[in-house]
């Protein structure tokens, strides 16, 4: 039987009318004094080894050991083998460079491995590789239905009550990451001990520590990581060069493609240098990207920021989104006259729900993605991606 939130969807997704977003042209494209003020404060720092968010609540586990209650191969080579033949044959994607390498580096980090078939009361997209013992989070690599960048490996996230934090883009770039964070506090240690062999190739020692700014270093020699990325943002509005902290805006945008949180990112800046028509608009594009890929940052924030804080969650996801389909349309040399839905086909009405879905249990202060884990399964069988519906119907077996 369908849940009772699937089928308020498939009420409301159904109906996108172009007469409705004539006020909102073109939200979805993107285009120091003060400091940011969100979740995590940008001079707070991300510490990447640990990642202490303490604003987040655990996705759903009160202990690593009780949440997670089986264990994996004790030695090194069949742990990485039960993840590898996990991505490979349940996930049906390929396994990531550097796995074994990474599950080494999250275990000298103080994580405990987990099954990655434990997947009950997390992320749909997600195949978990460790949790944290403190905060009870859990580090895995996210398994997009439909990739930014369909070339690149699988990136590595966290997870927060009901969304992903971005960690890496990949699992090599967690794992220079790493080694730099470990080398830039306290020298070699046991971070890089257990990169083993590949260590020298990725990162010789004291390379960073020679950088006069380490989130410029770990930028152009390491990775494109939201906190650096951010860092760079901050240190220009500390010199009280605002464009440059706006061009490290955008540029956050084109180098972190398929997150909410760089546009959620792009529209603060622009609002602490007092834009805030643009700081409105930027704050529309982030609600255009997966909301659960917001965090550290909130629907709430965002809703509040982008002029929708008194309206209804559904309305606003309907609103951008089928101004969204408008636009594609109309780029495409579709005409869409006033007043019409835009035609789609059976295939992007299941995949216009899943979305729907997604957002609005992300943005649900009960937010629990097992609620809606057999709906997304049969919205997938009829978007025609079998590999995916069978990838989350598997966190159930």
């Amino acid at each position: 039987m369908r849940s009772t939130l699937s089928l308020a969807l498939s009420r409301s997704v159904h109906v996108r009318k172009a007469h409705q977003y004539k006020r909102l042209p073109s939200l979805c494209t993107t285009g120091s004094k003060h400091r940011i003020t969100s979740a995590v404060p940008l001079t707070s720092r991300f510490h990447f080894g640990t990642h202490p968010v303490q604003h987040f609540r655990a996705a759903q586990i009160k202990s690593c050991t009780g949440r997670f209650n089986s264990t994996v191969c004790s030695s090194s080579e069949d742990t990485a083998g039960t993840y590898v033949s996990y991505i490979q044959d349940t996930a049906a994607v390929f396994s990531p460079k550097l796995l074994p390498e990474l599950l080494n580096v999250l275990q000298a980090q103080g994580q405990e491995l987990v099954p990655p078939s434990q997947r009950a009361g997390l992320h749909p997209l997600v195949i978990p590789l460790s949790c944290d013992p403190e905060t009870k989070e859990v580090t895995g690599l996210l398994r997009w239905a439909s990739a930014p960048d369909p070339d690149q490996d699988l990136p590595v996230v966290r997870t927060t009550t009901c969304g992903l934090v971005l960690l890496a883009q990949t699992a090599a770039q967690y794992v220079h990451r790493a080694m730099v964070d470990e080398d830039l506090k306290s020298g070699e240690g046991a971070v890089r001990a257990a990169v083993g062999s590949a260590a020298e190739a990725l990162y010789p020692v004291g390379d960073a520590v020679s950088a006069p700014r380490p989130e410029v270093y770990i930028t152009t020699k390491v990775g494109k990581f939201p906190d650096t990325v951010e860092q760079l943002a901050q240190a220009h509005l500390d010199k009280g060069d605002e464009v440059s902290s706006l061009v490290t805006g955008e540029f956050y945008q084109r180098v972190v493609p398929g997150w909410a949180r760089s546009p959620a990112h792009h529209a603060m800046l622009l609002k602490i240098n007092n834009r805030p028509d643009e700081a409105r608009d930027q704050a529309r594009v982030a609600l255009c990207s997966p909301w659960w890929t917001l965090a550290p940052y909130t629907y709430a924030d965002m809703a509040e920021l982008a002029g929708f804080a008194d309206k209804a969650v559904e309305w606003v996801h309907d609103t951008l989104h089928a101004e969204m389909a408008i636009r594609d349309a109309q780029q495409a040399g579709i005409p869409v006259p006033a007043g019409q839905d835009v035609e789609r086909s059976p295939e992007q009405i299941a995949l216009d729900d899943i979305e729907a879905m997604m957002n609005l249990m992300s943005a649900d202060s009960n937010c629990n993605w097992d609620r809606i884990r057999a709906d997304l399964v049969e919205k997938y069988m009829q978007a025609g991606m079998i590999k995916v519906a069978r990838f989350i119907q598997a966190a159930g077996n």
